[in-house]
């Protein structure tokens, strides 16, 4: 069952494949010395299972879209049985355990609450000195903060050009809101 209409909608249409950004790879080579068991949240179509795959992660991911999903497991079905369709602000339907947790803009295209939530199961599911490592937290410094239209404080939609067009929710957070939502966790890197 897909979990997100306008990302459902998206990747069905598009099938978007944007490649592993080289700022990703890049976080990734500067904190993680043992990168074990993974876990990706929103893994799209599957743009960073290539990175994972050369360095022998044990992969693992949740999807919203099940269109997305399909094109994953068709490019890579060694990891059919380790990715599911499901909304990881809900539930992380794996053991928890996980050496690193990754999200490369999946959670910040959710409601302040589902945020809230997505980063208390974030910290369960990972073992003791386990990372999470995020890209693309969108600022209130960010140009589209100010467009499309208000859904909750830090939270817009209905984007109808540019970068979020047709994506549904963006969160845009400030620094204050990061240190309260990532209160249980050593920070290490924000930049």
């Amino acid at each position: 069952m897909t979990f997100s209409a306008a990302w459902e909608a998206f990747h069905a249409k598009q099938k978007w494949d944007g490649g592993t950004y080289p700022h990703f790879v890049k976080l990734m080579t500067m904190f993680v010395t043992e990168f074990g068991r993974v876990l990706e949240l929103g893994t799209g179509v599957g743009q960073n299972v290539p990175f994972f795959d050369t360095i022998g992660a044990d992969y693992h991911g949740i999807e919203g879209s099940e269109s997305a999903l399909k094109i994953l497991k068709g490019k890579f079905p060694k990891y059919a049985q380790k990715v599911v369709c499901a909304d990881f602000t809900k539930e992380i339907p794996f053991e928890p355990g996980f050496d690193v947790i990754v999200d490369r803009a999946a959670i910040a295209h959710n409601d302040f609450a589902s945020i809230e939530r997505c980063i208390g199961l974030i910290y369960d599911a990972l073992k003791p000195g386990g990372l999470f490592i995020a890209a693309d937290w969108f600022s209130t410094s960010h140009s589209e903060y100010r467009r499309g239209l208000r859904l909750e404080s830090g939270t817009r939609g209905g984007y109808q050009e540019g970068q979020f067009d047709g994506i549904g929710k963006v969160h845009f957070s400030d620094e204050p809101e990061l240190a309260y939502l990532f209160r249980r966790f050593e920070g290490i890197h924000l930049e």
